[in-house]
């Protein structure tokens, strides 16, 4: 199903060259091979697909499974990349396919470590992408998504407006050696960590809860 995905991917990227101001900011940085978790901010029901067509890589992700209810949109998410995850409980089922991603040659994924859309500015993460990225040592690339918070629904992708914005972001690794590792509330550090990293791509009016925190040098992460 490759094919679906190039073809949505171009077909969404066409779109947004006509319709908005899009750019995306140091696609440099995105690494061509390797096993990739991609951590960004969550405003849209595009974002999954502007990910995609912003990134040159074939990207999974989750998404809710209230989305897979219709027959035929849950074809295409399949197809598209998608897989369902429950929301608010621990999944069991989306971290096997998660870290089946993970643990094969080039395998590539989306989070929004946020859980759910925000209004624009940035919401506490939640550990579940730091949990998966400390289990699978994958690099880890963080993104900043800028302009899609008034496009809502998922059919947005055929008329998306306004100005949008990606920032790609260094990528980086868990920092295995740090001796902060076996501390109580690792994990929350951690995601903290990581939601940092995205913040940093924002306007300092879009960083949220993270908008008075800030970290000179890292203790639980390191560039890769």
């Amino acid at each position: 199903m490759n094919i679906l995905y190039n073809i949505s991917c171009i077909t969404l990227k066409l779109n947004l060259k006509i319709w908005t101001k899009y750019r995306v900011i140091n696609s440099n940085l995105i690494p061509k091979r390797g096993n990739l978790l991609i951590i960004s901010n969550h405003q849209s029901n595009i974002d999954a697909g502007l990910l995609g067509a912003s990134i040159n890589r074939r990207l999974k992700f989750p998404a809710k499974i209230e989305l897979f209810k219709n027959p035929l949109m849950n074809f295409f998410l399949r197809a598209y990349g998608a897989f369902p995850i429950k929301r608010g409980v621990a999944d069991i089922n989306s971290f096997k396919k998660m870290k089946e991603t993970l643990s094969i040659k080039n395998g590539s994924i989306s989070i929004f470590p946020e859980g759910t859309r925000s209004d624009g500015e940035l919401l506490y993460g939640k550990p579940g992408a730091a949990k998966l990225a400390y289990n699978l040592d994958p690099v880890i690339l963080p993104v900043g998504i800028v302009g899609t918070s008034h496009l809502k629904g998922l059919f947005r992708v055929f008329n998306p407006s306004g100005n949008i914005t990606v920032t790609i972001g260094k990528p980086f690794k868990i920092n295995k050696t740090s001796k902060l590792i076996k501390e109580k509330g690792f994990f929350k550090d951690l995601t903290d960590e990581m939601m940092l990293r995205i913040s940093e791509l924002l306007p300092l009016e879009k960083r949220g809860v993270y908008k008075n925190n800030s970290k000179k040098d890292y203790l639980l992460t390191k560039d890769n």
